[in-house]
This record gives structure tokens, C-alpha cells and sequence, in this order.
């Protein structure tokens, strides 16, 4: 029942403007990474509470962005992180990760 919930919140923020770019604030939960540090997917929570699930696309390290692996350094210490991200057919891709 928990899982239902979390899904449709997930696909409610994802659905606005549907296709469009999005923002989120949280903390860093679960990084799914292979060796060498090639991050697959990460699990957010969101200020509000809600609990997305991301895959990783081309991220833009431009102004302050950094990369996906520095996403394990903030699943440790807690500090939040701003993930700009598109739905891609329901699938939440982050495209941009910086300091929250």
C-alpha cells in the first residue's frame, strides 16, 4: 500500500508538465552504482517527504553542478542535493545535481 502511494506521488510530480524540466530538493538515500563509479539510479527523498527514484542521463556539470558520483558522499554526510530532472515516459532521469 506504501508502494502505491509513493508511486503515484511520484507519478503525480512527474506528470505536471508532463515532459518538461523539474526541480526537487532532499537528501540522498540509496545510490545504485557499478565499480568505477558509474552511477545508475539514485533514491531521493523529497523535502515534503516523498520518495523518488531516479535514473541518471547526461548530467550537466555547468555553474555548480557536479557529478553523480559525488551523490555517495551525500547519502553519507546528509546534505541535501537539487536534482533537475525530466519524465521520460514515466521514468524520472536526473540531468543536473547541485548542493541543496
Amino acid at each position: 500500500m506504501a508502494l502505491a502511494a509513493v508511486l503515484m506521488a511520484a507519478v503525480a510530480l512527474a506528470s505536471c508538465g508532463r515532459g518538461g524540466v523539474h526541480t526537487v530538493t532532499g537528501n540522498v538515500l540509496t545510490v545504485q552504482a557499478r565499480p568505477g563509479l558509474q552511477v545508475d539510479s539514485f533514491t531521493l527523498r523529497a523535502s515534503d517527504g516523498t520518495v523518488l527514484t531516479f535514473a541518471v542521463g547526461p548530467v550537466d556539470l555547468t555553474k555548480g553542478g557536479f557529478p553523480p558520483a559525488h551523490l555517495q558522499e551525500h547519502q553519507v554526510t546528509g546534505a541535501a542535493v537539487r536534482v533537475t530532472f525530466r519524465d521520460e515516459q514515466q521514468k524520472l532521469v536526473a540531468t543536473r545535481l547541485e548542493d541543496g
